[in-house]
């Protein structure tokens, strides 16, 4: 429940019940009280549905808060996830609302997105910060050996098999590149097949695939 990592004070907070991507955590508004008390500032990840509850708290304790908007969550299309998407899209609202400074990585996105162009007047962009691997040399040419040798084009996919990611449009545009190309090609997905709530998304990829 509790753990220092490099210098980082970690309290995890255990949950009663899954709900689809998300948990329920009947303790968390005390723990978040807590902790916040403590604190100087108060930096939320979003999307999630507990986001606001940290903001508020926050706010009444007059802490600085910073949201962070890595992306919205979309389901695959059924009245059960539209009504969590619908809550989701409240909740985080709530939180952007309350922030002072909310932060996502590009322009181009906070212009796309639902929620973001509403609070336009406080959004920075950053991109975040990621250290560059240091690349396994055996590893790299054992992967290019297992490779068609043939294969002109390589198309390549570093993400989870969500829907949000939209891998589908990939797989239904293959008669399409094919024409484009004149060439073989290869699509190479490298990521997790299954996160917490996509197995819905991942059984209509199988035909596809």
């Amino acid at each position: 429940k509790k753990e220092v990592h490099k210098n980082v004070s970690i309290t995890r907070i255990p949950y009663l019940l899954k709900i689809n991507k998300g948990f329920f955590m009947p303790t968390y508004v005390f723990a978040a009280f807590r902790l916040i008390k403590q604190s100087d500032m108060v930096i939320i990840n979003l999307p999630q549905a507990e986001g606001f509850i940290a903001a508020l708290i926050g706010r009444l304790l007059g802490k600085r808060v910073y949201c962070v908007y890595h992306c919205e969550v979309v389901l695959p299309r059924n009245l059960p996830n539209l009504f969590i998407e619908t809550v989701l899209h409240l909740a985080n609202g709530a939180s952007l609302l309350l922030a002072d400074k909310v932060i996502t990585y590009t322009e181009d996105y906070a212009k796309h997105a639902k929620l973001l162009p509403f609070f336009s007047k406080k959004l920075s962009f950053i991109y975040p910060p990621i250290p560059l691997p240091i690349v396994n040399t055996e590893v790299k040419n054992e992967f290019e050996r297992r490779l068609p040798r043939k294969v002109r084009y390589r198309i390549g996919v570093a993400a989870r098999i969500a829907a949000e990611k939209g891998v589908e449009y990939l797989l239904e545009a293959i008669p399409i590149i094919e024409k484009s190309l004149r060439a073989e090609f290869i699509i190479l997905v490298a990521g997790p097949k299954n996160p917490a709530g996509e197995e819905a998304y991942w059984k209509t990829l199988t035909p596809l695939l």
